[in-house]
């Protein structure tokens, strides 16, 4: 594909469809128009299988938190259960200490007054000496077993704090994942009622025109297209508008041009002759069509111009019918993505 100028914009196929639901007039055959049919009911089916997917997703992430904030509370109670054995072995320990250090004592108080009342008794002196060395050494045990299961917790209670920070960040980030779907969600049906909006605007506006034969105003793969035929425009092989073709550009300016939107003037040709000129005839059309056009009063910043060719047919170049649909030049809408992929990250 070659483009003269800026390329331009494609929306999803689906998005097309549902425009095309919106109101598609008589200006294609019956079968045209039950194949069209056939492939909105296809499509309808496909947006509803894939909001039942995204609603099913969302009730899935929605599951997942719910088992996070549980296991969270989960982990919260273990912390405080562990916290209460700790405290509590705390409380036990420090009674024991107070108990043998009362104890020491008495026993201290017992050996000095055991000292005083047996004097020259030495060898219970010194038995009772020894004991307060055991208890002593007993009492550097218990310390060591204390601090010791303190250490312990504190690893443990470290390894709770930090797998309930990692569930946490989890939740944050599937939190955000899902807030970021909605938003694109948003987006992408803003942008199906503004394009709905345009094509019910237009289908108004130039339904003289398309009831005459002199306009279609269709979507194309998710592109809202406005075509003329080669017959309103241009003599065969010739890219200077005819009468009828500049009065028809003319009506169509008057309603572009007050709107806020680009478009883009695109020539087609069917695949009689040299490839290469049918490429130029292409572009020299579309070029006729831009400066009229501008001389009605469009913004140049507004339209563009492009040619393909005989490389994007409507239908097959085998019959004088077909032929002629091919030979057309579309002004397409350029839609304005920048909102949805400023989302996009």
């Amino acid at each position: 594909m070659r483009t003269i100028a800026s390329p331009f914009f494609r929306l999803p196929l689906w998005i097309g469809l549902l425009l095309l639901a919106v109101g598609t007039t008589g200006c294609v055959t019956n079968q045209e128009h039950l194949r069209m049919q056939r492939a909105l009911g296809a499509e309808i089916i496909n947006l509803r299988q894939r909001r039942d997917e995204g609603y099913k997703r969302t009730q899935e992430l929605e599951k997942a938190r719910e088992k996070l904030m549980l296991e969270m509370k989960g982990l919260q109670k273990q912390y405080a259960e562990l916290n209460k054995k700790y405290e509590g072995v705390l409380e036990n320990q420090k009674s024991e200490m107070e108990r043998l250090n009362k104890r020491l004592t008495r026993q201290d108080a017992d050996l000095k007054k055991c000292g005083e009342m047996l004097k020259g008794r030495g060898k219970k002196l010194f038995d009772l000496q020894a004991e307060l060395a055991k208890k002593q050494q007993e009492l550097q045990t218990k310390e060591q077993e204390f601090l010791k299961k303190q250490e312990e917790f504190a690893k443990k209670n470290k390894t709770l704090l930090d797998e309930l920070k990692k569930k946490e960040e989890e939740v944050k980030k599937k939190q955000a994942a899902l807030a970021s779907s909605l938003k694109k969600v948003q987006l992408l049906r803003k942008q199906v009622d503004s394009l709905r909006k345009v094509f019910d605007d237009l289908k108004s506006k130039l339904k003289a025109l398309v009831q005459a034969g002199n306009l279609k105003i269709v979507m194309v793969e998710g592109r809202l297209v406005l075509q003329l035929p080669e017959k309103i425009l241009f003599a065969s092989g010739r890219y200077n508008l005819k009468r009828a073709g500049q009065q028809a550009i003319s009506k169509v300016t008057f309603y572009l041009k007050s709107m806020p939107y680009n478009w883009q003037v695109v020539g087609h040709t069917d695949s009689v002759g040299n490839p290469k000129y049918n490429w130029r005839l292409s572009a020299n059309r579309s070029l006729s069509v831009l400066f009229v056009m501008i001389k009605n009063g469009m913004p140049n910043k507004q339209i563009s111009l492009a040619g393909y060719g005989q490389y994007q047919p409507m239908a097959p170049n085998d019959t004088r019918e077909n032929k002629a649909l091919n030979r057309r030049t579309e002004l397409v809408l350029v839609p304005d993505l920048s909102e949805i992929f400023s989302s996009v990250k």
